[in-house]
């Protein structure tokens, strides 16, 4: 059964670096988009490259592989 959770969601570079958090909080069950324009924690665009996105919440766990082309 669904419930309410801390949800994260957080993106990585090669070398496991925090290179941006785009959710960190709790939420209700649904659907949820959310979007990154490719900058860093002080908004500064990132080179071209291998990034990872990290999802985690109380239940679930995921990390996908993205490529950052300029």
């Amino acid at each position: 059964m669904a419930r309410v959770g801390v949800v994260e969601l957080a993106v990585y570079d090669a070398v496991g670096r925090l290179v941006k958090t785009l959710v960190d909080g709790v939420h209700e069950p649904g659907l949820y988009t959310t979007s990154w324009n490719a900058r860093d924690l002080r908004g500064r665009k990132i080179p071209a490259g291998v990034y990872f996105i990290h999802f985690q919440s109380d239940d679930n766990k995921s990390v996908e592989k993205v490529v950052v082309v300029r």
